[in-house]
């Protein structure tokens, strides 16, 4: 039965997956349609929409709404959302302006949304799902890149974010363009703790540090390397998770 039931749920998100070549997926138009917005407000091509692992007749999707673009340069409201897979109904809403989002494309861009059904089981009747975002700048000798994760729960007819933006993967450094430079690359992991706090687990962060410096010697660029592990806990302090150090 749990086979079938994860085939079912591979087969929807494959049947309602991202827009293609910027054009909407039907559930993506049903949704437009009940949120009054037209399809030409939405920014296509960072849609990004998964069937719930708990109950394949709804989905998770996230709609970015246009506030101002001008060829690459951008700026996003978004709405997150859980709906019916057949009709587009929305059942519960989250809408973030973006004067907060920071959903802004300009010298830093904005890559992908991403919807993360992971089980995110922050106790026994509450599953997270998260939203992940990808930024990335474009400077050869200032290579800079970002992930953030965003957890929310269901709560009725409401979406609340528990996590907030939370940085989990992260890269920049400086060099000319040939050898010399340093650079800093962060990647987190983040792990759902048995303990918990004000009735939501903690979770656990380890952190991998990689601290890479290039120097010139006897005409050889020569790598050296640093590579160390941090840890640390989020706890939830009754309204959203926060560092804890």
């Amino acid at each position: 039965m749990k086979n079938i039931k994860l085939t079912l749920v591979f087969a929807l998100n494959f049947l309602i997956c991202n827009s293609i070549l910027g054009q909407p997926s039907e559930l993506t138009t049903k949704v437009c349609n009940n949120l009054d917005l037209n399809i030409e407000d939405c920014y296509l091509s960072l849609v990004s929409q998964k069937v719930m692992p708990s109950d394949p007749s709804k989905s998770i999707i996230v709609l970015p709404k246009i506030v101002e673009k001008e060829d690459d340069y951008f700026i996003l409201d978004s709405y997150i959302l859980i709906v019916e897979n057949i009709t587009g109904k929305i059942l519960s809403k989250y809408f973030e302006s973006h004067t907060t989002n920071n959903w802004t494309s300009d010298a830093i861009e904005i890559e992908s949304i991403k919807v993360d059904t992971a089980p995110y089981n922050l106790n026994k009747s509450t599953r997270a799902f998260g939203i992940r975002v990808s930024y990335s700048g474009p400077s050869r000798v200032n290579p800079y890149s970002e992930e953030t994760l965003s957890l929310f729960i269901e709560r009725e007819e409401k979406i609340i974010p528990v996590l907030n933006k939370y940085t989990i993967a992260l890269f920049n450094g400086e060099w000319d363009g040939v050898c010399v430079g340093s650079f800093k690359d962060q990647e987190k992991i983040v792990i759902i703790s048995k303990e918990g706090t004000n009735g939501f687990a903690n979770i656990l962060v380890k952190n991998k540090i990689t601290e890479t410096t290039n120097v010139t010697e006897n005409e050889d660029c020569v790598e050296k390397e640093i590579i160390k592990t941090v840890k640390g806990v989020l706890k939830y302090d009754g309204k959203e998770y926060k560092n804890v150090l």
